[in-house]
């Protein structure tokens, strides 16, 4: 234990890692891209929304700043953006409520992320505020790295592979099994208009989105669809398990500040896990991903840690603890043969 406190930098430097690639590829966004260039004002929202004339004060301005500030957090992003647009006076306003100056200074991948894929008026800036400040995985309370856009939701990656809230089926396979169920219900289908449809990326250039390919939340597929691909038997179509590439599509790493040590958590997962997942089980990764998804003995490998989080998973991980007797073994041995 005194060896841990006394090499805790040394020991986190050494035997942990900034994950940037899983099995199939998160969201990217495009880092020089400013947030404020992906929304365009509606003309609109435009009008409405501005005084009619230059001594005609609208309505809005008359309300406390607190007052507006609670009001345009009920805004989805997207209508946020329109809401800030409109004239100086509601930018200042929008630039001076402190959830949207966090988010914007600490959690800009998300909104990049949500205008990429057509998500943002399905969420609001208040959600955005809330999770960027949560460390846990809202499913199992572990550290979670990523943000599920279409709830936004952070989660870590085990729960976004298991959990059924989180699975996002090809809008293409729903789509048959409505029409499937539109015989047998004798056109009395349910509407889908609801859905939460994200804009799926190019996974040979991610960059670029794909126009042809849409994801649809499972959750949000009406109950009799649902229940039909439960039916079919075909597990291409369950929507609830597998589907990895899509529930991936749908994440974006997701930072969160820490207060106390003045710094940002992105997650740090261990290399003495992952070696001796790629040493000792390699063999699994040559099974099919997107049916069976990845085999169980992937779950400490895909583990994502705080820095606090690693410390303690360091003083009960064999892996870790060897990788780092084997690493300080690798620096004493240069010195020995000089002497």
């Amino acid at each position: 234990m005194s060896e841990i406190l006394e090499n805790q930098e040394a020991i986190l430097r050494t035997c942990s890692y900034h994950r940037r690639i899983y099995y199939f590829p998160l969201l990217q966004t495009n880092p020089r891209k400013a947030p404020d260039t992906l929304f365009k004002c509606s003309l609109t929202t435009s009008s409405s929304l501005a005084p009619q004339t230059t001594n005609d004060t609208a309505s809005i301005y008359k309300l406390p700043p607190e007052v507006i500030s609670d009001i345009v957090l009920l805004l989805d992003v997207k209508s946020f953006h329109n809401f800030r647009d409109t004239s100086h006076q509601l930018r200042c306003i929008a630039n001076g409520i402190p959830q949207y100056r966090h988010v914007a200074q600490h959690g800009f991948e998300g909104i990049k992320a949500l205008a990429r894929t057509g998500l943002s008026p399905h969420v609001t800036y208040d959600n955005l505020y809330r999770v960027l400040n949560t460390e846990k995985c809202t499913m199992c309370g572990e550290f979670g790295s990523l943000l599920f856009l279409p709830t936004c939701t952070r989660c870590c990656y085990n729960c976004l592979r298991e959990e059924s809230e989180l699975a996002v089926v090809e809008n293409h396979h729903v789509y048959h099994l409505g029409i499937l169920l539109d015989h047998i219900m004798d056109g009395d289908i349910p509407s889908r208009t609801d859905c939460r449809i994200l804009t799926m990326q190019n996974w040979a250039n991610p960059m670029m989105m794909r126009k042809d390919t849409a994801g649809i939340l499972a959750t949000d597929i009406p109950r009799r669809i649902r229940l039909l691909a439960h039916i079919e038997g075909n597990r291409r179509v369950d929507l609830h398990k597998g589907w990895l590439h899509y529930r991936s599509a749908a994440c974006i790493a997701y930072p969160t500040p820490n207060w106390w040590k003045m710094k940002v958590e992105r997650g740090v997962s261990c290399k003495g896990c992952e070696k001796a997942f790629v040493s000792g089980r390699f063999g699994a990764m040559s099974q099919g991903f997107a049916l069976s998804d990845i085999p169980r003995n992937c779950v400490e490998r895909d583990m994502s840690f705080s820095v606090a989080g690693f410390q303690r998973h360091f003083e009960s991980c064999e892996h870790a603890r060897r990788y780092w007797r084997l690493a300080s073994m690798d620096q004493k041995t240069p010195m020995t043969r000089k002497q």
